[in-house]
């Protein structure tokens, strides 16, 4: 039986089938790589999202009793997008300027000395009720750094300028393809002045 000549149609549907099988897998990986970045970006944007309206929560609370209280309502209600039971640490914290980090001890604890001061919360503890806030118990949740100790006077005079606070999310995030991670941690901070309420 005569040889095919080198560029006959069975030659050519050969290679074409190998191409194929070898661009396939490529392709697909490439496609599940591109879907869980964009789904992680979007999860980032909504927890950017959410930080920064905690901490407009925060600077306008100021030094109410309830302000951390008001600081996690936001949060619920803001963080919507983000996946289900993602959050695994809310930190409202005492900053010395608008780009201080978290510091690593309120990381790990609620935290109380003189340089440090933050309050630590999990997204259970939007079930609490405003009773558990406001320092006067020593049980209540923001004890920490009680919202009363943030200074919202302008005059240096009088005791100002008014306190940096920050607020710290951090959630925890499945993959949906489970090709760049199992999952992922994402965090978001955020730091603004407290509004002052003196003139």
């Amino acid at each position: 039986m005569p040889k095919p000549p080198p560029n006959s149609p069975s030659k050519e549907s050969g290679a074409v089938l190998v191409e194929t099988a070898i661009t396939i897998p490529v392709f697909l990986l490439l496609v599940a790589v591109v879907m869980e970045l964009g789904v992680m970006f979007r999860d980032y944007t909504a927890l950017r999202g959410t930080t920064i309206e905690a901490v407009r929560a925060a600077v306008i609370a100021g030094n109410d009793f309830d302000a951390d209280f008001r600081i996690l309502e936001v949060i619920e209600d803001v963080a919507s997008p983000l996946p289900a039971g993602s959050i695994q640490r809310i930190v409202v914290f005492k900053a010395d300027s608008w780009d201080s980090t978290v510091p690593t001890s309120c990381l790990t604890a609620s935290q109380r000395t003189t340089t440090v001061r933050c309050n630590h919360y999990t997204d259970t503890t939007f079930n609490d009720v405003v009773d558990r806030f406001g320092c006067d118990d020593l049980t209540d949740l923001d004890q920490s750094w009680c919202p009363s100790d943030r200074v919202v006077i302008q005059s240096p005079a009088n005791g100002g300028p008014p306190d940096y606070v920050g607020v710290h999310i951090e959630i925890e995030r499945a993959a949906i393809t489970g090709f760049v991670a199992q999952s992922q941690t994402l965090t978001s901070t955020k730091v603004l002045r407290v509004e002052p309420r003196d003139r």
